[in-house]
């Protein structure tokens, strides 16, 4: 079990609101040492909760739950919902229209596709938490101002 002064395995839901993540873990097991490496290194690697956090949804009534952090030029999208079909579709606030972003799980590096900032919608399913890395694709994308 995991002991301390945290929520057990809180990583996804820190990370993906650009909190700053800390933790009084003592006595991991060699699996849960694993977890908290992994996130830890995503957490020094991005460094998130130095971004800008965009104010683009409301948290009471859109759905699912998201919040936006703006590094440079790339937009992390916290994602959170009990159960999201893959059908239903995600609208990603503050995008360029006028550019093209490549799309990536930040939390297991995998590429989901693309998406157009003129058409800001993806599809996704998934559970509890969607961790994506939106990344202008070439020279587009001044991001939002």
């Amino acid at each position: 079990a995991w002991r301390g002064s945290a929520l057990p395995e809180a990583f996804p839901s820190s990370l993906g609101t650009g909190a700053q993540m800390t933790t009084f873990y003592g006595q991991l097991n060699p699996d849960q040492l694993s977890r908290w490496q992994h996130w830890f290194r995503l957490y020094r690697e991005l460094e998130l909760s130095n971004g800008e956090y965009l104010n683009l949804y409301d948290i009471a009534f859109d759905n699912p739950e998201i919040h936006v952090i703006r590094k440079g030029r790339e937009l992390f999208y916290g994602i959170f919902a009990a159960l999201w079909a893959s059908n239903r579709p995600i609208e990603l606030r503050g995008l360029d229209p006028a550019a093209t972003y490549r799309v990536t799980d930040f939390a297991s590096g995998r590429e989901l596709g693309e998406v157009s900032g003129a058409k800001p919608v993806f599809l996704a399913g998934f559970k509890n938490s969607l961790l994506l890395r939106l990344s202008p694709i070439g020279g587009q994308g001044k991001g939002t101002q």
